[in-house]
This record gives C-alpha cells, sequence and structure tokens, in this order.
C-alpha cells in the first residue's frame, strides 16, 4: 500500500537503531530510538519534523530523502 506501520520488538537492552526502507525512487531513513529500555510500543513518530498522529507512516515516490524518528515507549495523547 501506500503507508508503512511501525511496530517494533526489540530486546530491551537495544538503545536504538537505523534502517533505510526505500518506496520507489524514495528513501526513507528510519532511526528507532529507545530511551526507557522497552520491548516494544510507539511513543511518537516523526516524519520530516513533523510529528505523526499514529504508527503509521504515509509513503510517496518523489525521489526525495525522508527522515523518520520513532521514539519506542508508551504513547501520550494529545490533549
Amino acid at each position: 500500500g501506500q503507508t508503512l506501520l511501525i511496530e517494533p520488538c526489540i530486546p530491551a537492552s537495544w538503545e536504538a537503531y537505523r534502517m533505510v526502507y526505500r518506496y520507489g525512487r524514495s528513501a526513507y531513513h528510519i532511526h528507532v530510538q529507545n530511551p526507557v529500555g522497552v520491548q516494544q510500543g510507539v511513543a511518537e513518530i516523526w516524519l520530516d519534523g513533523k510529528r505523526l498522529p499514529g504508527p503509521e507512516i504515509p509513503l510517496q515516490d518523489d525521489s526525495e530523502n525522508h527522515q523518520v524518528a520513532v521514539v519506542l515507549g508508551s504513547r501520550q495523547v494529545d490533549r
């Protein structure tokens, strides 16, 4: 489809990892951070500097490089 669902499940001892996901001619540089040492759960996701409302990243085949920051932990409800 046109979205990438992010739901990492990693060892709690991992502090972070990086990966590149290619979608057509675009590259999504994904940096997953685990500041509180959890195994799963996404607290927040940022795409090109903008916070996303959920765990899905909208994908575009626009020949650009996109930056994705994923912070593991408990999701905070926006008020």
